[in-house]
């Protein structure tokens, strides 16, 4: 009877130590890529795709040089705009713009938003009621981040705060 006790007991120890290994790991946060959409934009798409949900940009900036061939539409006509979407391939790659995947894209707007309502303009503890909290990035300015990364995605959010922890900035990469 002993026994058993002594066995049932180390089982339970070592699940309860695993518990506390993984937790942490497990909770980070449930974003998936679906979150990384805003306004039906977002990573894997080309930017033939991007004008066809949203229109035609109102700029394009394009560069070619040091290996990569990038091309950036504009939305919006202010200073700031509402959001900008990156494409990126190749230098070599003389294919279509059309055909470029998005690899990044900014949002600077509250009226673009993904499927939960993330934007700018809310608190960032709205996001973390929803998802969990990101991982924090302080910059040299001591600009304040939180990153949310899907794993073996080589997806990333990037949500900058302002003051009184609201959202000013998203920005949404791809290694793609």
């Amino acid at each position: 009877m002993h026994k058993k006790l002594s066995v049932w007991l180390r089982f339970v120890l070592v699940v309860l130590a695993s518990l506390f290994i993984l937790l942490p790991v497990a909770s980070a946060h449930t974003m998936t890529a679906e979150d990384f959409v805003f306004d039906g934009v977002g990573p894997g798409m080309t930017m033939g795709e991007v004008k066809a949900v949203l229109g035609e940009p109102d700029k394009v900036d394009a560069f070619t040089g040091d290996g990569m061939r990038m091309v950036t539409y504009i939305y919006g006509k202010y200073k700031i705009p509402k959001m900008t979407v990156l494409g990126r391939t190749g230098a070599m790659n003389e294919g279509p713009e059309a055909d470029i995947k998005v690899s990044g894209m900014t949002i600077y707007s509250g009226s673009i938003t993904n499927r939960n309502g993330v934007r700018v303009g809310i608190y960032y503890k709205e996001v973390v009621a929803k998802y969990g909290e990101g991982v924090k990035d302080v910059d040299t300015d001591g600009k304040v981040s939180y990153i949310y990364e899907i794993p073996n995605t080589g997806r990333s959010m990037s949500i900058t705060l302002g003051a009184e922890n609201i959202i000013r900035e998203i920005y949404v990469a791809t290694e793609a």
